[in-house]
């Protein structure tokens, strides 16, 4: 087998998810065991009975066939054990490992999922998991009875005739060296199959989620072409693979075949001589046969180790998180929070040659409605990202209500920073359990008191089922600004201090927009509201407004001031006035 250090490493870490069902797994050992055990005796049994029949023996043929019997219900006892626990060993490890892999997915910062599709994850957490619980339990298993078994039939066709043992142990060097050649073959194919699953996976997931876009631009055909070629691909591949163990397994069944045609050329000589009996010359050939599979099974087991090595990487790799250094997380609480917030000196880029913001400086107060305006590109989400602890300042330093964000614990943080994406996302839930998964212990009394405030409850109470009306996938069973009230009031339900408006206006129609807006102003008279606007109309009532462009604060102040004395301000203005019908009267003066 091609097994190198990390390879054992990475078996050991395998092996480590048997631990807590030991007992089971010594129990499934045993009736494997057994098994053999009886495997064993029964070419013994057949032997004597034949020898018995053709000797016209029948008490004895009777007796024999008695014992067959019962050794044969033993062996299918046994069988059935072996079945169950090794199918309960191999789905409670598919669970474990999911179990770990989802949760690691749950905590990957998010420039994981900058970098890995969806169907890189979906990948790792369905097709790789299960052929590691199969090579585990089944082929872990397997591999030490076929050994124990190799072992114990060895010794008992060595006591039968030394000459014939070593006819048939012969094909064993012969039959490793070919399985270890194609071992790299297929170590190597299976890494390309498994690049090729995961884009399997991507178009998939992404043709799901799409599949209005699909539709609406007419891309169907496109779509099924780009199906098809991924299939096809992974067709191809797989069957090579295929072939590739399948010409390996045909070359030493040609080997083993020819041991055997010579097995049964000397036996039948030795029987012909006097040295061997008729009665062991069949048990003989029985166990010879046993032996030769046992062998082949012990060397076939390196394609399936190859095949799961590559699994095992992957899914280490994620477990471990390799491709991303460990963040430490703060571990002070938020306690009485006021929600004043500010970025001392800070700058931030994704990678070396694009720095998105640059030497950002602002101080925000408390139950303040601040808006944050500025063309595309201009650091506005990156903002958010860094306050939501996404990513962190490649310089200076955040704080709220005076901590540092990077000594904040992580739950506390959430518990008070609560956002309101431009495109919330809703479960295949009711409303009801759609609010609760911000708040799992909110009573009925907290959903409508919040979804009153979000202007959201009287149309919940206009549906059939009413909090427990399901919507479908993402919410597509309701209007954007219905989305986006409720997504306010899952947010209030978190009681957090500061709550992120993400341009939650931005493709609402004009009522959507009043209503969103006065539940915005409702929330901000005891929260610090900020928000990202997209059509400055929106936010002309704000407390502050700070202006962006290129990565920078180039403006800060109300919409009385700026509209006078910023220019990037008045050109962002000016751009949209033609949507706006009347000139509207300067706030507050």
């Amino acid at each position: 087998m091609v097994i190198n250090k990390k390879d054992i490493v990475l078996i050991k870490r395998a092996i480590q998810y048997i631990k807590p069902y030991k007992i089971r797994f010594i129990f499934a050992f045993l009736t494997i065991l057994l098994g053999i055990i009886t495997d064993i005796i029964q070419p013994l049994l057949w032997a004597k009975l034949i020898v018995n029949l053709f000797g016209n023996n029948f008490p004895k043929v009777i007796d024999n066939i008695l014992l067959i019997t019962i050794v044969f219900l033993v062996n299918s006892l046994a069988g059935f054990m072996r079945l169950y626990l090794t199918s309960f060993l191999s789905q409670q490890i598919i669970f474990d490992l999911k179990k770990d892999i989802y949760n690691r997915i749950l905590n990957l910062p998010i420039k994981a999922f900058d970098k890995m599709r969806t169907g890189d994850f979906m990948s790792r957490l369905e097709g790789d998991v299960g052929g590691v619980a199969d090579i585990i339990t089944n082929q872990l298993i397997n591999t030490i009875v076929e050994i124990l078994r190799v072992i114990i039939v060895g010794i008992v066709i060595f006591s039968i005739n030394i000459h014939l043992a070593l006819l048939v142990l012969i094909c064993f060097p012969v039959t490793y060296v070919i399985y270890h050649k194609f071992g790299v073959i297929i170590r190597k194919e299976n890494e390309k199959l498994f690049e090729l699953n995961d884009n399997y996976f991507s178009h998939i997931h992404q043709t799901i989620s799409g599949i209005r876009e699909i539709k609406s631009l007419g891309a169907n055909i496109l779509s099924f072409r780009n199906f098809l070629e991924l299939s096809t691909s992974l067709k191809v591949k797989a069957l090579k693979i295929n072939i590739i163990s399948g010409v390996s397994q045909m070359i030493s069944q040609i080997v083993n075949f020819s041991s055997e045609i010579l097995v049964m050329l000397a036996g039948g000589y030795f029987v012909y001589k006097g040295t061997l009996t008729m009665e062991n010359f069949i048990a003989f050939t029985s166990y010879s046969g046993q032996f030769s599979n046992s062998l082949m099974s012990v060397t076939r087991i390196n394609a399936s180790i190859q095949q799961v090595l590559t699994s095992l990487e992957r899914i280490f790799g994620l477990l471990d998180n390799l491709n991303y250094d460990i963040e430490p997380i703060g571990k002070q609480k938020l306690k009485k929070v006021n929600g004043s917030i500010v970025f001392k000196n800070v700058s931030f880029q994704y990678n070396e040659e694009n720095q998105v913001l640059k030497n950002i400086n602002l101080n925000i107060s408390s139950n303040k409605k601040i808006a944050i305006v500025g063309q595309s590109g201009s650091g506005k989400t990156t903002l958010f990202n860094l306050l939501l602890r996404f990513y962190r300042p490649t310089k200076g330093i955040i704080t709220i209500d005076g901590i540092p964000l990077i000594d904040i614990d992580e739950t506390s943080l959430r518990e008070n920073l609560a956002m309101v994406h431009q495109e919330p996302y809703f479960m295949t839930l009711s409303i009801k359990e759609n609010l609760k998964l911000a708040s799992p212990e909110a009573t009925d009394k907290d959903l409508i008191e919040a979804c009153k405030i979000a202007y959201i409850h009287d149309f919940i109470n206009s549906l059939p089922d009413k909090y427990d009306t399901v919507l479908g996938e993402n919410g597509i069973t309701i209007s954007g600004g219905q989305k986006q009230r409720l997504a306010i009031a899952r947010a209030l339900l978190r009681n957090a201090k500061i709550i992120l408006f993400d341009e939650a206006t931005s493709a609402l129609d004009n009522e959507s927009q009043i209503k969103i807006k006065e539940a915005i102003d409702q929330i901000a008279a005891k929260h610090t509201v900020l928000i990202i606007a997209h059509r400055l109309v929106t936010v002309l009532e704000a407390d502050e407004i700070i202006v962006m462009s290129n990565g920078e604060v180039v403006g800060f102040g109300n919409h009385n001031s700026l509209i006078k004395n910023n220019e990037i301000y008045q050109k962002l203005y000016k751009s949209e006035i033609t949507t706006i019908t009347s000139t509207p009267k300067v706030v507050g003066g």
